[in-house]
């Protein structure tokens, strides 16, 4: 008798992340039938697979309604998030639709989400549990008189993903003016680099349903587009400690990942994101396979144990191209 088929369904598939958790997926070798989803027919989803699914846009009046219908037609067992813009949104439904689809939402909870989006809330948590941060503080009148600015320093978003909106200021020039494209702006310590060839630490943990944790995986990037541009696995005592620190701070769920910055003897965490990322296919070709630890262990009910990591090394994102005839476009345009 057959093994039925783990129904998935990869949101956001256009993005960096879709793509990261569907190419992982591939490399599984759970017996899975995978479909991809987006808000807009035209990208790459549509080049990749057959199963496309035309998603609507989870801002917009119904769409938690719309979801569920699409999750109960297409019999959908687990639903990945691949849109960093959806995340919100299902960890804040992700109890309300598994109750009446069945459908597990591989995401962190709401209030995980919630708190550690917010990187001025992130260092104070860093702070009380005497983990290394960047000196940050939000960018008030009271603020800038209480606080000596020292210039070069990072302005970002209190809330904000990726590299969206993160700026390097040089002087209060700058500052004035990039501080007004902010909506609630924050001063963050510059973490200056000495460093040739690589400029952040990029490390993730797994956080299993029984509070267990796989890992951490260390590795070191440059970035390029805001995102991991060249890539290598590492070894490292200090950082691996730091990692695990963070890992016992919160109730935290699956892929969590860390980025840091080498600073005065000392690495320093500036971003905690509880989700998965462009670097998770990096990881997985070397198996670290977070989205497949997670159907294991959260719809499988396997205990995890520590995977074997393949021979270290670097690797190197590129450009490349797909093409679908117009013939077919109009096709998929009908069916979605």
């Amino acid at each position: 008798m057959k093994k039925k088929k783990i129904r998935i369904l990869v949101t956001g598939i256009s993005s960096g992340v879709g793509q990261s958790i569907y190419k992982s997926l591939l490399l599984s070798k759970l017996n899975l039938n995978i479909f991809v989803g987006d808000i807009n027919y035209l990208n790459i989803g549509i080049c990749q697979t057959k199963k496309y699914i035309k998603l609507p846009k989870v801002e917009d009046k119904g769409s938690l309604r719309k979801i569920i219908g699409i999750l109960n037609k297409n019999k959908i067992d687990i639903l990945f998030v691949g849109s960093e813009l959806e995340i919100y949104f299902f960890s804040k439904f992700k109890k309300k639709i598994y109750l009446e689809t069945k459908t597990l939402v591989s995401i962190s909870n709401y209030e995980i989400i919630k708190k550690y989006s917010d990187k001025y809330e992130m260092t104070k948590i860093l702070k009380k549990n005497r983990i290394n941060y960047p000196q940050t503080f939000e960018l008030t009148k009271k603020n800038l008189k209480k606080n000596k600015i020292k210039f070069p320093l990072m302005l970002k978003n209190k809330i904000g993903t990726s590299s969206r909106q993160v700026y390097f200021i040089k002087d209060k020039k700058r500052l004035d003016v990039f501080s007004k494209i902010l909506d609630k702006p924050i001063i963050q310590e510059y973490l200056s680099n000495s460093r040739k060839d690589f400029e952040e630490f990029t490390c993730s943990f797994f956080k299993t349903k029984e509070s267990s944790v796989i890992g951490p995986f260390l590795g070191r990037r440059n970035l390029k587009f805001g995102t991991s541009w060249i890539f290598e696995t590492i070894d490292n005592v200090s950082l691996n400690k730091v990692i695990l620190q963070i890992s016992k701070i919160d109730n935290f769920e699956g892929s969590i990942n860390i980025q840091l910055r080498y600073y005065k003897n000392k690495f320093i965490p500036f971003e905690i994101n509880p989700r998965y990322s462009g670097t998770t296919i990096l990881r997985s070709i070397q198996g670290f396979n977070e989205p497949e630890m997670y159907i294991k262990n959260f719809y499988l009910n396997q205990k995890l144990s520590k995977p074997r990591i393949k021979k270290k090394g670097i690797f190197f994102r590129f450009i490349d191209e797909s093409y679908i005839s117009s013939k077919n476009i109009l096709k998929i345009k009908k069916k979605t």
